[in-house]
């Protein structure tokens, strides 16, 4: 009989045949403890959809994925709804919001690039920070300089979806949609909506 870990709780249990086939990685226990808001609503004139507040256990996984380097918790973000992203953005190159250069090593891997992989191969990081700055340790007004700071190569694909892993005053991404040709189809997906 095959057996299920959860990569949250470390919880096993007996799985189905879909949970062997599709590597579920969160039991339910642990994902209905994630603040679901399945939010849709544009940015920039395009459609914007954020899957979770910025909060709880969704807020303390991110942190552990990213700042402590768990890299399989990739799996557990976007597992819930693979099926339906997968359908809706089906075609769709993803583009990665620019994260820190310096962090990315530090880690060993970017974690946007990382989590829209659980959605699709076709994943690039066309946007570059040309100095390293971060801007979670910036205050309102500064937060908006990201627009200085955001670079891009100049990629053109038809049908794009931007990702990031959470979005605050949506600055970053605003940044990076400027940089983008308007004759594009472009979809805005964020994980986590801080709503502060």
């Amino acid at each position: 009989m095959p057996i299920n870990k959860c990569l949250v709780c470390n919880k096993v249990s007996i799985s189905t045949l879909s949970d062997v086939l599709f590597k579920k990685p969160i039991c339910s226990s642990c994902f209905e403890k994630f603040k679901v808001i399945l939010e849709k609503s544009s940015l920039e004139g395009k459609e914007l959809l954020c899957l979770y507040k910025y909060e709880g256990i969704g807020k303390d996984l991110l942190y552990q994925f990213k700042g402590e380097n768990d890299i399989k918790l990739k799996e557990v973000f976007t597992y819930m709804f693979q099926k339906f992203l997968k359908n809706k953005y089906k075609g769709y190159v993803f583009y990665c919001a620019p994260s820190s250069l310096k962090s990315d090593q530090k880690r060993g891997f970017n974690h946007v690039e990382e989590i829209a992989l659980t959605l699709s191969k076709r994943v690039y990081k066309p946007f570059f920070k040309k100095v390293d700055w971060k801007q979670s340790d910036k205050k309102g007004k500064e937060r908006e300089r990201i627009e200085d700071v955001i670079g891009f190569d100049g990629r053109n694909d038809k049908k794009v979806v931007l990702i990031d892993d959470v979005m605050t005053t949506g600055s970053t991404l605003k940044s990076c949609l400027r940089h983008l040709s308007t004759n594009i189809d472009c979809k805005v997906l964020v994980i986590f909506k801080n709503c502060r």
